[in-house]
């Protein structure tokens, strides 16, 4: 059956008081938050114990932005979409939380990504700037075997992180479009 949380029941805590905090995600068993901190223009990854408050750098401060961080189901593994100063396009990178070299796994990622269920494949977005097209795109878990799923052209594109539905059967990603700006001239004057 399905559950639902009060407002009477949500406990409210500060995890972070830097106010420099961007990127936040915390792992599915609530053990460990990873989020983003900027600071005099660089940004660096951090890893926080939520029950011991221990606080570790994961990657240094860095000319670079971080977006899209997903955690595996286990809480070992960190997804994360960064954009390089200078870069052409985002790049995905997969590391292990607790210490550990990053792996890259695929350029041009758009999006966050967003595993399924048995996190075999993963689900994010890309704009391929020759076309001009947006494209929802499945790839194996390891970055290989990227495939289209569905793209739309520059009046409309798909926005925010994709989301895989519990049972893998369903993915869903929000869609934005273009609107119009009518400028209407001023009436002469009389």
């Amino acid at each position: 059956g399905k559950s639902s949380v009060t407002p009477t029941e949500m406990k409210i805590e500060r995890l972070t008081s830097t106010g420099k905090v961007n990127n936040v995600v915390i792992s599915p068993e609530e053990r460990l938050i990873v989020y983003s901190q900027r600071e005099k223009g660089k940004q660096s990854l951090w890893v926080r114990q939520i029950a011991t408050t221990s606080t570790v750098q994961i990657l240094p401060p860095a000319d670079v932005s971080y977006f899209g961080l997903t955690l595996s189901k286990d809480g070992n593994y960190l997804y994360y979409v960064i954009q390089q100063i200078g870069a052409a396009s985002p790049s995905l990178y997969k590391m292990p939380v607790l210490g550990g070299s990053a792996k890259k796994l695929l350029d041009d990622v758009q999006s966050g990504v967003s595993l399924s269920p048995d996190e075999k494949q993963l689900t994010f977005t890309r704009y391929y700037r020759k076309s001009g097209e947006f494209s929802l795109i499945v790839a194996n878990e390891d970055g290989s075997g990227d495939r289209v799923l569905a793209t739309h052209k520059v009046d409309k594109w798909f926005y925010g992180n994709p989301s895989w539905s519990p049972d893998g059967g369903t993915i869903v990603c929000a869609l934005e479009t273009i609107r119009a700006v009518i400028t209407i001239p001023p009436l002469p004057f009389r």
